[in-house]
């Protein structure tokens, strides 16, 4: 799980992935990476697969919300709990 955590805050200036808006849930928050899987109700797997993907598009918000918590195995109400506060992506 160190690894996961590592790797997770190695790319959470990356604009376009997930990892910054989960470690910055789980900082607000005081989660764990065990605490956040248990609140997501996802196992080591769907966190990485949670933090390497790419985030939401702004105009594409819901839809794409809808699509990952699918891929990752949550429910999107709590997925989205991580996504709705999120500033928004920048324009490659």
């Amino acid at each position: 799980m160190a690894k996961l955590k590592r790797l997770a805050e190695q790319v959470a200036g990356h604009p376009h992935l997930m990892a910054g808006l989960v470690v910055a849930y789980q900082r607000r928050h005081n989660l764990d990476d065990h605490s956040l899987m248990r609140h997501l109700g996802i196992d080591a797997d769907g966190l990485a697969r949670l933090v390497l993907a790419r985030r939401p598009r702004p105009d594409h918000k819901i839809e794409d919300t809808r699509a990952l918590a699918d891929r990752v195995g949550c429910q999107m109400a709590l997925l989205w709990g991580i996504v709705a506060g999120a500033v928004e992506m920048p324009k490659s």
